[in-house]
């Protein structure tokens, strides 16, 4: 079960008719994975979910800095055990530091009360020990891109 850090509000079921996308350049989710095959699983789950957004996924943290340089990018999801660069903890705290209106969900297979820790230390919305459900994932990604649409909304 994931663990909430923020006050974020369950979404309606489908995010798609809250608001319209803008066409030029949607945002994308990014997935943080260096895992090949759990990183496709994650991007064939949540294209189902949110089909209007990109689905980015890149191996390492440098590179998903550099992508939150180029896009929009509400919502993070990083895998904390990256065998390249930086992990996802470090991820985590600039992404909080650079990007603060993104929100980071990290997952790890290392799941420790001092993981968990770090992560709400580090700036990281919601926690996900591995393995966990996709239902569990589902119930943090809607209410992200609602929030994220709704404060596009007012802006």
């Amino acid at each position: 079960m994931a663990t909430r850090y923020d006050g974020l509000q369950r979404a309606p079921r489908s995010v798609e008719t809250v608001l319209p996308l803008p066409a030029e350049h949607p945002p994308i989710i990014l997935i943080v994975e260096d895992d090949p095959v759990f990183s496709v699983a994650l991007q064939r789950f949540i294209r189902k979910l949110t089909p209007r957004y990109d689905i980015l996924q890149v191996t390492n943290g440098d590179a998903a800095l550099t992508e939150l340089d180029r896009r929009q990018v509400p919502l993070v999801i990083t895998d904390y055990h990256l065998v390249a660069s930086m992990n996802g903890l470090k991820l985590t705290s600039a992404i909080h530091q650079r990007f603060p209106d993104t929100r980071v969900v990290l997952i790890t297979a290392y799941a420790t009360t001092e993981i968990e820790h770090a992560a709400a230390a580090e700036g990281a919305d919601f926690y996900l020990p591995k393995p966990f459900l996709l239902t569990d994932l589902e119930q943090i990604v809607y209410p992200v891109l609602a929030w994220w649409e709704s404060r596009n909304q007012q802006c």
